[in-house]
């Protein structure tokens, strides 16, 4: 429990730390919304799932990297998290569709609904892992959606809050990507799940990401993979990580080992 009540802290240390940076950035009459007990909460309770997904690495070499911006907003109680909820949407409907999307890049089955997967998240995570996948988010907040649009406004200069933001998080991503637990791939797939995310994180690193094993991580916009609708779909995945059509797919029912299980 002590060890557990430390770890605590020390997340709360570290959203301390990066919301000084939002803080600084966003207007008064911005701040004024933010809820900054919510928002601590939800990145302690994302961390932890974060930490948790190393383990379930166990050792694998990423080939797969998808960057994302944050966890969404929720006030009610619960975290929507991928690393806890993997898909958030209700009982007997199909999965998210980005979700949908990712899920058929590496499987030929559909990701089961959460009616019949009530405690089969860790299942899909897993995996999801055993296919070398990992997402990772840019940012550390989990703004609600109107704030995050809000500090996307172009200023007068062509620029934007957003931008300053994610320039000033950018330790965030690479401190994630350089976590010695992760273990990489000779040559990584990287795809940006959100445009104009994916635009700020490439001009946040634009001599790109050196990992601890010396290899350099370069992000430039064919890498973008969000559709029409703001989000990657399974063909714009495939284009982004050059991954073809993806036909060593395999039905993913029942993937995971006995490693895992034991997460």
């Amino acid at each position: 429990m002590e060890a557990i009540m430390k770890r605590k802290k020390q997340y709360e240390k570290e959203f301390a730390y990066w919301f000084e940076k939002l803080n600084d950035i966003c207007g008064d009459k911005q701040k004024e919304s933010i809820e900054k007990d919510i928002l601590c909460d939800i990145y302690v309770s994302c961390e932890k799932a974060w930490e948790y997904n190393l383990q379930r690495l166990n050792n694998r070499k990423i080939k797969y990297l998808l960057i994302g911006e944050a966890a969404p907003w929720v006030k009610s109680e619960g975290v929507s998290y991928f690393y806890q909820t993997f898909d958030n949407s209700g009982e007997d409907i199909q999965p998210i569709t980005w979700i949908r999307g990712l899920w058929n890049v590496f499987c030929s089955s559909q990701p089961p609904k959460n009616s019949e997967r009530k405690i089969d998240i860790q299942e899909s995570l897993n995996i999801l892992a055993n296919h070398n996948f990992l997402l990772v988010d840019s940012l550390p907040f989990a703004l609600k959606s109107d704030e995050y649009k809000a500090l996307k406004r172009k200023t007068k200069n062509g620029k934007s809050k957003y931008e300053e933001l994610v320039c000033a998080c950018s330790d965030f991503l690479e401190r994630k990507l350089k976590n010695t637990k992760i273990q990489w791939s000779k040559i990584p797939k990287i795809a940006f799940a959100f445009k104009r995310n994916g635009e700020a994180v490439i001009k946040a690193h634009r001599a790109g990401i050196r990992l601890p094993s010396g290899q350099l991580l370069k992000f430039n916009y064919n890498q973008i993979a969000a559709t029409g609708n703001g989000f990657p779909s399974k063909k714009s995945l495939c284009k982004g990580w050059s991954c073809g059509n993806s036909r060593n797919r395999n039905n993913c029912s029942g993937s995971m080992d006995r490693r895992q299980k034991s997460l």
